[in-house]
């Protein structure tokens, strides 16, 4: 379904705009012809069906051009991240690249220049169409999860398709205007194809800031991670008027309740939480003013999926009780390619462990009590690294936080939190009444940011080693 979106909008709203940024805005009518060009110039560097191909352009129309192009000739795309690592992990039979910086890693690398998108675009021949099959291997998305690892997810046409259909189902409205804050490398990109399969315009915030973009573009839906949101928050114009046109679908880790506060003060009341994997496609959604009552509420099962939580022995556990999540639907992935270890960890038995603790209620909510590799073991007590991080936002002072366990001189593991200060760090204190609610002695570390992946999960590891190297 998804490699014919553009083509048969372009038949039904030939001049209506698929993709605009602050310098141009493409009608799907121009859209379907550049992509007919661009798959007919790759005819001559004979790309195989099924091969890898690796994009590696931060050109939005550019990027998207040979994504179609490349499904026109059966290859299996992945999208090229900001750490440039991407190439090595995949190892890409084709590389385009607006650069040629990668041009050694692969055994056919194409420059993309302006000069030869400008002999694409002139040319008159078009690429043959292939017979697509639901089974084929269209997509290869990387998921980092929290650990840092990349893992290698194939998603087949079908799945592709299932997602999107989900998406649907968020809902977006009719012709939206959907604002893309989220790379092309991660599951976000099937937004994108919902927005077209809606007629609607995809707007790319090229050259001003997201927050510039909610003002000059006019959005009124996007999908994006909580950090994404809080920064939006941040750097909105002091004169910004809420809009109660505008959705904002949040996705990727747990929202805090605070910055849900914000948003609904500051940008729109319409917040939609979504549970979600790359590999497994949308799992459930709900309003957050509705899932606000809740600590870890974060979303409806949906009518496609399941949820459920195990126990230790992977038996599933009644209604309400807590334990490993798992969940399954139409849209999930094989596995993980060339990581047969991690891929049975997660997928087992029919089902995908996104790696959750939690527990389902009777009528269908999800809730999250943290992460299996998120739990901090402090010399026999167990708490929630999560758990930890929401509290400590209660403090209107903490912008952000991040909790973590180190070894004292006794090598006994201590409970430790980097934070994001409003003000002056040297003045913090915690609250008596906050650090009452604490499970254990803190040690707070003031930071200027929390590192995180392009998802907004927290890279604990790489915050841990900044602590260790400031100390000495």
């Amino acid at each position: 379904m998804f490699e014919n979106i553009i083509r048969r909008r372009a038949g039904n709203y030939p001049d209506a705009v698929a993709l605009e940024t602050p310098q141009a805005k493409i009608t799907y009518r121009r859209f379907a012809q550049d992509i007919e060009r661009v798959a007919a110039h790759l005819q001559q560097y004979n790309p195989e069906a099924g091969s890898v191909a690796l994009i590696s352009d931060s050109r939005p129309y550019v990027h998207w051009l040979l994504f179609f192009a490349l499904e026109r000739h059966g290859c299996v795309s992945v999208s090229d991240d900001s750490s440039g690592d991407t190439a090595r992990l995949v190892q890409p039979q084709l590389i385009l690249g607006e650069t040629a910086d990668q041009a050694h890693l692969a055994p056919l690398f194409v420059h993309v220049t302006p000069d030869w998108l400008a002999a694409a675009f002139a040319g008159t021949g078009a690429a043959p169409r292939r017979e697509s099959r639901g089974d084929d291997v269209v997509r290869i998305v990387l998921s980092s999860g929290t650990t840092g690892t990349p893992k290698q997810i194939a998603l087949e046409r079908d799945h592709v398709d299932a997602w999107l259909m989900q998406g649907l189902a968020a809902p977006m409205p009719f012709k939206p205007r959907s604002l893309a804050v989220m790379g092309m490398n991660t599951g976000a990109y099937t937004t994108a194809l919902s927005t077209w399969i809606m007629g609607g315009t995809v707007l790319y915030p090229s050259g001003i800031s997201v927050a510039e973009a909610m003002v000059t573009l006019r959005p009124n839906y996007s999908v994006m991670a909580p950090i994404q949101l809080r920064h939006i928050i941040e750097t909105l114009p002091a004169d910004f008027a809420m809009r109660d046109d505008l959705r904002i679908v949040l996705s990727g880790s747990a929202t805090p309740a605070r910055l849900v506060e914000l948003a609904r003060e500051r940008l729109t009341d319409d917040l939609l939480f979504v549970y979600a994997a790359t590999e497994v496609g949308i799992v459930g959604s709900g309003p957050a003013k509705r899932l606000s009552g809740e600590t870890g509420a974060t979303a409806f099962i949906s009518p496609w999926a399941e949820a459920e939580a195990a126990g230790p022995s992977g038996e599933a556990l009644p209604m309400g009780e807590t334990g490993r999540l798992r969940v399954r639907g139409p849209a999930m992935a094989r596995g993980y390619l060339g990581d047969s270890e991690q891929g049975g960890s997660r997928f087992a038995d029919g089902w995908f462990y996104p790696g959750d603790i939690g527990r389902v209620h009777e009528n269908g909510l999800i809730v999250i009590e943290g992460r299996e590799d998120e739990v901090l073991n402090l010399g026999g007590e167990k708490v929630s690294a999560w758990a930890i991080e929401e509290l400590l936002l209660t403090d209107p002072a903490i912008k952000d936080s991040a909790a973590f366990a180190l070894p004292d001189a006794h090598g006994l593991p201590r409970l430790h939190a980097a934070m994001v200060l409003e003000g002056e760090a040297s003045a913090y204190r915690v609250p008596a009444k906050l650090e009452q609610q604490l499970p254990a002695p803190i040690t707070l570390h003031p930071v200027q940011h929390i590192p995180r992946n392009p998802r907004g999960k927290i890279e604990r590891q790489k915050l841990i080693a900044i602590i260790q190297g400031s100390a000495a």
